[in-house]
């Protein structure tokens, strides 16, 4: 495979864009059939626990990309005299996620008649804090808050991985924010049991902040060390890991499910390890064979594949807009597999338009602003 140098250090990976489509795909589909319970009665614990592995999934992956896009500004705007370097990764995530969050905040704020306080928490992407606006513009978006507050923890974990450690001290450095989410959740999982906060309050403050989530992001700053050692070696991953990781990410979406339908088993330690752990885990081991065997993501003749990384392009715009679209469509047809093809068709129709004209043009800007900073010094 190569030295993974500066130059192919940011290439195109296109496994990266297939785990993408997967990732929304998992999420959109579980939030679709949430609002059809009955419709697939039979199938929700199965649904469930397979669904919801996109979400630590796309935490991973987050972790994984960020240490991988940092890596390589390091060490090329270093080479070429610049030093604020962290000045350059806010701006390139701001011109990467802010332009379609904003329109899609505005336009369904302006439609359902949200407040301006609403509108204020939603773009500063400080809603997750705020019982009263979590949930309220789209009921998804709280995971972009955290996305963004993890952005300001980045920093600090990318210096701390990225330092000259043996293996046992990052584990260890794991293991610390493992048990920081895990004794949180488990308190306030307590609380909720003994009575003194209902679950609205549990679900906003155990599963909706970035403590819970950091075990996840940082196993992708791991995964790109880790993937970096081994595609230096010429390593490729055979099939064995990656049943291993869908094995835990199965595992993790049953315990998860459990702990939902019966909380005091356990003291809801079951669904801690299922969401905090078994998953995120499964989705780093899944993305660790995808980033092995890129090769078999890049083949012309498979159409299926390709559709799918077409989706993870336009994964972002995807988010942002599946669940109101699939809200404005509910109860559309009789036949809920109708109302499944028509919602997604939309949904995929619309972000492709979101991505078209709003992401790309923003993307082109921040290609531009980089390219001008390699030629300039200072920043």
């Amino acid at each position: 495979m190569g030295t993974l140098n500066s130059a192919n250090k940011n290439r195109k990976l296109y496994s990266m864009d297939y785990a993408r489509g997967v990732a929304v795909l998992l999420v959109a589909t579980g939030h679709f059939f949430d609002l059809h319970p009955s419709s697939y009665e039979q199938l929700n614990v199965i649904r469930r626990a397979i669904s919801f592995s996109g979400l630590p999934l796309f935490f991973v992956l987050s972790g994984f990309l960020l240490t991988r896009q940092m890596t390589f500004y390091k060490e090329r705007y270093t080479k070429t005299g610049k030093t604020n370097l962290w000045s350059i990764f806010f701006v390139n995530r701001i011109l990467r996620i802010y332009p379609a969050y904003v329109v899609a905040v505005l336009v369904l704020g302006i439609i359902y008649s949200h407040s301006l306080p609403d509108i204020f928490v939603h773009i500063f992407n400080i809603h997750n804090f705020f019982s009263n606006y979590i949930l309220s513009i789209n009921p998804v978006y709280w995971t972009l808050a955290v996305e963004f507050q993890w952005y300001l923890a980045f920093p600090i974990l990318f210096v701390l991985f990225s330092m000259r450690k043996t293996v046992l001290k990052n584990i260890l450095l794991l293991f610390l924010l493992f048990i920081s989410g895990f004794t949180w959740r488990q308190y306030l999982i307590c609380q909720f049991l003994d009575g003194t906060i209902n679950f609205d309050r549990l679900f906003m403050l155990g599963h909706c902040q970035l403590i819970s989530h950091l075990f996840a992001f940082s196993l992708g700053i791991v995964l790109f060390h880790f993937f970096m050692k081994n595609e230096d070696a010429g390593m490729r991953s055979g099939r064995k890991s990656f049943w291993i990781g869908v094995i835990f990410c199965f595992m993790g979406g049953l315990l998860t499910v459990r702990g939902m339908q019966y909380p005091s088993e356990f003291f809801g330690i079951h669904l801690n390890l299922g969401t905090l752990f078994f998953i995120p885990f499964g989705a780093a081991v899944l993305l660790y064979w995808m980033l092995l065997n890129e090769y078999k993501f890049n083949s012309p003749k498979k159409y299926f594949t390709h559709f799918i990384i077409w989706v993870g392009i336009i994964s972002y715009s995807l988010y942002l807009w599946h669940h109101p679209i699939f809200t404005m469509l509910h109860n559309i047809s009789r036949y809920s597999v109708v109302e499944f093809i028509v919602s997604f068709s939309v949904a995929i129709a619309l972000s492709w338009i979101s991505y078209l004209f709003i992401e790309k043009r923003f993307l082109k800007f921040k290609s531009v602003f980089l390219s001008r900073l390699s030629t300039k010094k200072g920043f």
